[in-house]
């Protein structure tokens, strides 16, 4: 089998993760990344598949290049929630026990189990309840997302406003993701607070904004579109902890 490069890893990646967000489908983004790269098309049909069950996951039961599972994990990490993070090491990891038991031996691939071992502790401050409903907020976001703007805006507007809350061992709220895509969309990628564009952008292209609550959920703030603005990180570490914090109470869209 033709030797996997950092190139095709890389565009492997890159087709994956648009065709988890249904930004292409999987038949061009195949052809593209084979075209691209030069890619077997058997290797590149796996390694686009890989991207989609490691953030859905999914146990996936064929081995794939190492050098791939790190940069995976390293872009899955540095890109998204930590809550695709998550997914990605609970893939690896049921894919070391299907082959544990596969092989009867009790064998397991110890460089992967290193890797993983290496990521959790990233996690140890997002307890899995709380990495669930991230899950469901970014999922619920993307598929808002793709309203048309007018009806996105509409839907926003028309939300009542006082957020739905569980209990896990403090209380937590449910955002509602029409609120928060209407936000992000509003900002066209300008942060509301220093009126400069995104630092960077994600992986599928768009500008990385944070979505603030200018009253917060628990001091009684709304989740609506009127209390809420799109920042960058810097400004939203300063609207949380910076000597003029205030200044973004009033701030709007």
């Amino acid at each position: 089998m033709p030797k996997i490069t950092s190139k095709h890893i890389s565009k492997s990646y890159e087709m994956g993760l648009e065709v988890f967000y249904h930004q292409k489908s999987f038949k061009d983004a195949h052809a593209l990344l084979v075209k691209d790269t030069g890619m077997n098309p058997s290797s590149a049909a796996d390694y686009i598949r890989r991207v989609g069950e490691l953030l859905r996951g999914e146990r996936y039961t064929r081995t794939f290049n190492f050098e791939a599972a790190q940069f995976f994990l390293q872009k899955i990490h540095v890109d998204l929630p930590i809550s695709f993070l998550a997914n990605a090491l609970k893939s690896m990891r049921e894919h070391i026990a299907y082959y544990e038991i596969k092989s009867k031996t009790g064998f397991k691939n110890s460089k992967l189990l290193a890797l993983i071992q290496s990521y959790e502790p990233r996690l140890a401050q997002n307890p899995t309840p709380m990495i669930e409903l991230q899950i469901e907020l970014d999922k619920q976001t993307a598929i808002a997302l793709k309203l048309d703007p007018d009806e996105l805006k509409r839907q926003a507007e028309a939300v009542e406003g006082t957020p739905t809350t569980v209990s896990i061992t403090t209380t937590v709220f449910i955002r509602n993701p029409t609120v928060r895509a209407n936000a992000l969309l509003q900002a066209n990628g300008v942060c509301g607070g220093c009126g400069k564009f995104a630092p960077f952008n994600r992986s599928d292209g768009s500008p990385f904004l944070e979505v603030h609550h200018k009253t917060p959920l628990a001091e009684g703030g709304k989740d609506e579109a009127i209390n809420t603005v799109a920042l960058c990180p810097n400004c939203h570490r300063e609207a949380h902890f910076g000597a003029e914090w205030q200044k973004f109470r009033t701030i709007s869209l």
